[in-house]
């Protein structure tokens, strides 16, 4: 089953990124860089919208790039930010 925060993690990551990318194609192991070539600067993007879309706050630890840069980890990071919240 599909989560609505990974659907909007997908939507975010297509609003961001420079290639056409459709949301299907994006996996539990798709890199950022690796495979759709995010650049810093749409990392930063990226990251700013997972804050604002979600209401969290990602500190140091969580935008190591070699982290962050998996579809995969990032959903399951948000998932966990938003249970903290509740």
């Amino acid at each position: 089953m599909v989560s609505e925060v990974s659907e909007k993690i997908k939507m975010i990551i297509i609003s961001k990124g420079k290639k056409e990318v459709d949301a299907n194609s994006i996996e539990e192991q798709t890199n950022l860089i690796d495979d759709l070539g995010f650049d810093s600067v749409q990392m930063i993007e990226f990251i700013v919208s997972l804050e604002e879309s979600f209401g969290v706050s990602l500190d140091d630890a969580d935008v190591d790039l070699d982290v962050l840069s998996k579809y995969g980890v990032v959903v399951k990071m948000i998932e966990k930010k938003i249970a903290k919240k509740v």
